[in-house]
């Protein structure tokens, strides 16, 4: 979110009526932080939904790695390896929005 963008949050949500008596430039800067806070919480939220399948391949091979001397087959545990892959590039990128 941008300086307008919390500013305008702000007067919308009605936290600026909240925040009276606190410096403008203070307020803004705290919901600022705050907002970053927020964002970065449901980015990881939805980057761990998005990669649910990837994970869920990942501790299966570690599992089968562990515990069996044959080579592990993704397609006998029901893996499509397209799909596999699609969830992590969905995750990856949830993440990396976090980065810019």
């Amino acid at each position: 979110m941008t300086r307008e963008d919390i500013i305008k949050a702000m007067g919308e949500s009605g936290v600026g009526t909240m925040l009276l008596g606190v410096q403008h430039d203070k307020a803004v800067e705290r919901l600022t932080r705050f907002a970053a806070f927020v964002a970065a919480a449901e980015r990881e939220a939805c980057a761990r939904s998005a990669g649910w399948l990837w994970q869920q391949f990942q501790d299966t091979k570690e599992a089968h790695e562990r515990n069996s001397p044959e080579p592990f087959r993704p397609e006998q545990f029901g893996f499509d390896q397209s799909t596999v892959q699609q969830s992590k590039r969905i995750m990856d990128a949830i993440r990396a929005r976090g980065q810019l």
